[in-house]
């Protein structure tokens, strides 16, 4: 029988989610089913009664607690706001970001995402004066791409304020007590560890400790999650566990009563939740490491199912919310994995050796994780039980002396250096594998997001499995649940290209301020067209490559570069380093420019063919699909990058398009000069600028459709007012990236349908 306060835990967050969504009729139907057991079946009517009551109540509360969701929030201009720093303010160099609690009770401006260009110098608890315009975060464009809205409203929070002078933060009372004994125990333990450590370690190293990965090198952060070992930098229940090893141990040695062990191990719990910020999965830890620490202490049996689901429903009634956010639903199912699968599987197996442990024990934290890792990064990482293995434990002996560094650096910072090198050095290995692992073949796969029906599928089977190992039941139980969790890697495997063959598809991917688009052909091959960029954001890492991996796209047939602006360039710089990459493809007019020399090294070290493309020329892709050079000429006479972008017809079956890049007035004109024909759709050129205004091209394209490839608020004023009321009068439908996210066309043939992603 299921632990009772597990029990209750698993119903509060099914009432918990339905809540979040709104979902009144499921919820009623729901408890309308247990209603029916209790009545059908006496012997199980306290239980399903119980639950239908708890699944009611926890309803109730979580949709009186969380507001309802509007689709389109106000943007509120020069707003001033009072309130509390609520979380310790994380500064990278250039931006610091914290969470703001204001005073008063407006429900959207309860708690705000503030982000200062410049160091406030602010400190958890402070509380300040705040001036800037209130805007509610912007929805993703793509799927794949991270839901930033969705992210911050699971904390409650549906504004955010981006500050970008100083003055325009004012400090009213600067905190006391033991939250600024904290802060500054904190910000002393930081500076001496990149003192002592090189500042790579050392960034490693708080990373580990406190969470605070701002310091790590992205790329490197990245490959941390490409071998399934990213978990160390989410304090979690392995540090507190280790807290707790090293507090039992230094007691033991001070000889101390039980009483004082206890005491001391709930301090340290309490002191090191502060110095991390309380997140969920320290707070879920600590509940659970003090229930052990009293159970152990006061000689009762600790049952970590019920920790864990006393844990959790604490979390939940604080935080409503919280079964929606990934770092909770990660901790629970890994903790639940360790706690439950892991001696179920041990008794199964029934090894002796210890050493089997350290292999089983990652893998039963990894099963339950699997479906929801997949969904949510799109990896498959093979490796990830090694890694796991290699470095998971030699990060715990990491955390151990970092417990140890940090403990001392306050009071005897030179005996806490004897502990921040032999760290250093563990964490100099831990890269230095790491970087082996990611790049051993077949390390990582990124594979298609899975829809949900598969995610209740491989539970399924997975509820089947310990089925029939706890009840003993016939192997056919066990086969079958082993083949259910198998049908995820299937179809997550199933290649990009089998999908929807027949049809031609044409994505214009949202990246902002820049162009790019995704051709599919009938027959399953991939062609980028452009790849966004931006000198202030890295948009391939937060737009594109998130959209191609959740397609499961692993391959590019062909990449094409209409000119080397960094708005549609740089972003292909990332997909050569992500992708396979069959060939590329340049305007020859523009082959020897300078900012291709780093996309042609690559090419070079990868053996990629780079092609030059002129007018006239047709691309033989495959039958049916025809993809033809319009513009330039091999030596174009036109001065700037964007007059000389490569120009592009498609044509399939009754669909046809023209893809302009940033070509501007002159380019156009002498496009239409050389003869255009109508087409169904025009990508218009330069985002819908000024210098994309001539009618004399509109007039013989003829355009049904029209898309522009434009960032929000874009500090250029794209698209033109005049562009937008010429296509207006010409009845054509407008359709922009800014407004409508990706914007997709399907033809197979016969028929075109065109949709846009929100």
């Amino acid at each position: 029988m299921m632990p009772i306060w597990f029990s209750i835990f698993i119903i509060a967050c099914l009432g918990s989610i339905l809540a979040f969504y709104n979902f009144l009729i499921p919820a009623l139907v729901i408890a309308c089913l247990l209603l029916a057991a209790a009545w059908i079946r006496p012997e199980i009517a306290r239980s399903a009664l119980g639950a239908a009551l708890i699944l009611a109540s926890f309803f109730i509360y979580c949709d009186l607690r969380i507001p309802p969701l509007i689709e389109t929030l106000p943007a509120l201009q020069q707003q001033e706001i009072i309130g509390q720093v609520a979380d310790y303010p994380r500064y990278d160099g250039k931006t610091t970001s914290f969470i703001f609690k204001a005073d008063g009770d407006k429900t959207y401006q309860n708690k705000i995402q503030i982000f200062c260009f410049f160091d406030p110098g602010l400190k958890r608890g402070d509380r300040v004066r705040l001036h800037g315009d209130l805007e509610p975060p912007t929805p993703p464009g793509n799927p794949g791409e991270l839901d930033y809205p969705f992210y911050l409203r699971c904390q409650g929070i549906y504004y955010t304020m981006a500050i970008k002078e100083p003055k325009a933060v004012q400090l009213l009372n600067r905190v006391q007590g033991p939250m600024v004994w904290l802060a500054d125990y904190r910000a002393e333990a930081r500076e001496l560890f990149l003192k002592v450590l090189p500042e790579e370690d050392a960034n490693i190293l708080l990373g580990m400790l406190l969470g605070l990965i701002e310091g790590i090198d992205p790329e490197e952060y990245r490959d941390y999650q490409k071998t399934g070992i990213i978990h160390v930098f989410s304090v979690s229940g392995m540090h507190i566990g280790f807290l707790l090893l090293v507090s039992a141990w230094l007691t033991s040695i001070m000889e101390l009563k039980r009483s004082s062990r206890l005491l001391i191990g709930i301090g340290l719990l309490l002191v090191y939740g502060g110095l991390t910020g309380w997140p969920s999965p320290v707070v879920r830890s600590s509940i659970m490491g003090a229930m052990g620490l009293i159970a152990y202490y006061s000689g009762r049996e600790n049952g970590m199912l019920n920790s864990l689901g006393l844990a959790g429903l604490i979390i939940v009634c604080l935080n409503p919310s919280a079964p929606l956010q990934m770092s909770f639903q990660f901790t629970f199912l890994a903790t639940w994995g360790i706690v439950y699968l892991f001696p179920l599987l041990k008794a199964q197996l029934a090894y002796r050796s210890w050493w089997w442990d350290l292999v089983l024990i990652p893998i039963c934290a990894q099963l339950p994780m699997f479906p929801l890792l997949i969904y949510h990064f799109n990896l498959f990482s093979p490796v990830s039980i090694i890694s796991n293995i290699l470095l998971g434990y030699l990060s715990g002996i990491v955390v151990v002396l970092g417990f140890f560094a940090l403990i001392l650096s306050g009071w005897l910072p030179m005996l806490a250096a004897l502990f921040l090198n032999p760290a250093g050095l563990l964490i100099e290995v831990i890269r230095s594998i790491n970087t082996w692992l990611v790049n051993l073949p077949g390390a990582f796969f990124w594979v298609a997001a899975p829809a949900w029906q598969i995610i209740l599928i491989y539970y399924l089977g997975l509820l089947l499995v310990i089925y029939a190992l706890v009840r003993k039941k016939a192997r056919g139980w066990l086969i079958s649940g082993i083949l259910l969790m198998g049908l995820l890697l299937v179809v997550v495997f199933l290649p990009a290209s089998l999908y929807n063959r027949g049809t031609m598809e044409i994505t214009f991917v949202d990246v902002g301020q820049g162009d790019s688009i995704l051709l599919k052909t009938p027959q399953g091959k991939f062609i980028l067209i452009d790849g966004g960029g931006s000198e202030f954001t890295d948009v391939a890492q937060r737009k594109l490559l998130p959209y191609l991996h959740n397609r499961g796209i692993r391959e590019m047939w062909l990449m094409i570069n209409t000119h080397p602006d960094t708005d549609h360039l740089q972003g292909l710089e990332a997909v050569l380093h992500e992708f396979g990459v069959r060939q590329m493809a340049i305007p020859k007019c523009l082959g020897e420019a300078e900012q291709y020399d780093q996309v042609k090294k690559i090419l070079t070290e990868k053996e990629i063919p780079l092609y030059k493309l002129a007018a006239g020329e047709n691309l033989n892709i495959e039958k049916g699909l025809e993809v033809k050079v319009l513009y330039p000429e091999a030596e174009a006479n036109v001065v700037g990058t964007n007059g000389q972008s490569l120009v592009l017809e498609i044509k399939y079956g009754i669909f046809s398009t023209l893809l302009t890049g940033d070509l501007q007035k002159e380019g156009l004109q002498r496009l239409s000069e050389a003869g255009l024909n109508p087409v169904t759709l025009v990508k218009i050129p330069h985002h819908g600028s000024k210098g994309s205004l001539l009618p004399g091209f509109y007039d013989k394209t003829r355009p049904n459709w029209a898309v522009i490839s434009v960032g929000a608020n874009n500090r250029f004023g794209h698209p033109n007012p005049e562009v937008l009321e010429e296509l207006e009068r010409r009845k054509v439908k407008i359709y922009r990236t800014d407004q409508k996210g990706a914007v997709t066309v399907k033809c197979d043939g016969r028929a075109i349908f065109i949709d846009s992603y929100r």
